[in-house]
């Protein structure tokens, strides 16, 4: 059973939004991670972007799937490069189905659903979200690629971090 301190960190009423609703717990950026990304043998990632929303879910390819993930941006001033990471995920089946799942997802309660921590991250950056996937063949490498993304970028709404990175980034968020 879930206790209620963690159910409410999850509630986000989207229509009395405040300013604490959007600060991010975890913001990690670490160089030395960057240097030490590597794709897995083989492996070549041809990211295709589109708007999250709706209106995009047929420029989504539904043939096949491997990497993908979320990237806020606030598109103030013409900015060209100014983005967040916010998720990595992964998906064997195709992109098309996944990303329905997350349309889905945006309109139920936080509380109802599989991952509350990925569905109010749809809700807070609805209308600034971008779903960035690529293509992966094979099982083992879709898994190993997003393991080395989630590594290297340390992405604030993805809650398991592979190894013992995760322990080290609980300890730099929780002063241990």
């Amino acid at each position: 059973m879930l206790d209620s301190d963690f159910i409410k960190s999850h509630v986000f009423d989207r229509s009395n939004p405040k300013m604490g609703d959007f600060h991010l717990k975890r913001m990690i950026l670490y160089p030395p991670l960057w240097l030490d990304f590597s794709l897995p043998a083989g492996v070549t990632l041809n990211w295709q972007v589109i708007r999250f929303g709706g209106d995009s879910t047929d420029h989504v390819f539904n043939t096949y799937g491997g990497v993908y993930s979320f990237i806020v941006q606030p598109n103030i001033a013409s900015h060209p490069l100014c983005s967040y990471l916010l998720y990595v995920g992964r998906t064997k089946r195709s992109f098309r189905e996944r990303y329905l799942e997350y349309l889905r997802d945006l309109n139920k309660d936080s509380q109802n659903t599989r991952r509350p921590h990925v569905t109010v991250m749809l809700q807070k950056w609805e209308s600034y979200l971008w779903f960035c996937y690529a293509r992966v063949d094979g099982e083992d490498a879709i898994k190993q690629t997003e393991t080395a993304l989630i590594t290297a970028y340390l992405p604030p709404t993805n809650k398991d971090l592979p190894g013992v990175l995760q322990q080290a980034v609980d300890n730099v968020i929780l002063g241990n």
